[in-house]
């Protein structure tokens, strides 16, 4: 697979919102190393919690027809496309997985 120099950078074509707030793109930051790339171009960013998140509760259903829920805590995660440029012909964005890791 060949990828035009249009191609997503996920770091600089790809807008977070966490927790109701917009995240600085000086706090997307490429991860390097080798199982975090793809044709050898790195695709795993780290995405820091602005200090003004909101962390929201909602209820999760706890049962398969949805009538029992439980009361969970957490944050909202908006991911959106900011360039023009990214097109699927190109090199679309793709977020496959996303890991929160809590400071300690």
């Amino acid at each position: 697979e060949k990828r035009g120099d249009n191609e997503c950078n996920i770091a600089k074509d790809v807008a977070f919102v966490v927790g109701g707030m917009p995240v600085d793109s000086r706090d997307v930051n490429l991860i390097q190393f080798g199982s975090a790339s793809y044709l050898g171009k790195p695709i795993c960013v780290s995405v820091s919690v602005p200090r003004r998140a909101v962390i929201s509760d909602m209820n999760i259903a706890s049962s398969a027809d949805g009538t029992a829920s439980r009361r969970r805590s957490g944050l909202s995660l908006k991911i959106s496309v900011r360039s023009r440029k990214v097109s699927t012909k190109e090199g679309a964005c793709s977020v496959s997985h996303v890991v929160y890791q809590r400071a300690s």
